[in-house]
């Protein structure tokens, strides 16, 4: 047997090996070990030409698939499931291919999609932000002052609705460029990948969101 042919078999061996035991990866492994196996069994190094057929192709389609199995769970375990979705769809058509090139083409396809629905969603957030400028007109409207103050403390208190109703305006137009029918839906907030970011009882934020549907009219 020669030097060369021998490094080849060692080299697929170990690419094998590299995934042996590891839960993660049980694709990759049983993809890299026939790859392994079809390498072992040759005689001479020409062989392997006609035994390896697809066997490389196979072995970028497991580990696709192992490492989108690992996302799908992390998005999942963390109730992500715009970001869930991405992988969830790469999950349904790894299968489908043959070619290592048309297979990045749908995995880089499926993340730009993820990516332009995670924006869409969460600019939704900018409910968040407002949280502040409704603390700020809740304080200039209840504030108790002398009467020759009263109009001042009623013009700040508008002009932070105004700067609200001004984001909302910004960020629809925005994410309109994205989605031309998209329109920010405060009520999403309360949900579990939105809510988290908010240290508040429900009950507060509830409220924040009725007075913040009020002053923005949606």
């Amino acid at each position: 047997m020669s030097d060369l042919l021998q490094d080849y078999k060692e080299y697929y061996r170990v690419r094998a090996e590299r995934f042996a035991g590891n839960p993660n990866y049980k694709n990759s492994y049983e993809a890299e070990k026939n790859l392994s196996e079809a390498m072992q069994g040759c005689n001479e190094l020409e062989e392997f030409r006609g035994r390896l057929g697809n066997l490389n192709q196979l072995c970028a389609v497991a580990l696709t698939k192992d490492k989108n199995i690992m996302e799908k769970a992390i998005c999942q375990e963390l109730i992500e499931p715009i970001r869930g979705a991405i992988p969830e769809r790469i999950l349904e058509k790894a299968d489908q291919f043959t070619e290592v090139f048309n297979l990045i083409n749908m995995v880089n396809e499926e993340n730009t999609r993820g990516m332009r629905e995670i924006s869409l969603d969460e600019a939704n957030r900018v409910f968040h932000y407002c949280w502040m400028l409704l603390d700020r007109i809740e304080a200039y409207s209840e504030a108790v002052v002398p009467s020759s103050y009263q109009t001042d403390m009623k013009k700040s208190a508008q002009y932070f609705a105004d700067r609200i109703k001004e984001l909302i305006r910004e960020t629809e137009q925005q994410m309109q460029m994205l989605d031309p029918a998209w329109k920010h839906n405060p009520d999403v907030v309360k949900e579990f990948r939105h809510r988290r970011l908010l240290p508040y009882k429900d009950e507060q934020i509830d409220e924040q969101i009725l007075k913040y549907k009020t002053i923005a009219n949606i």
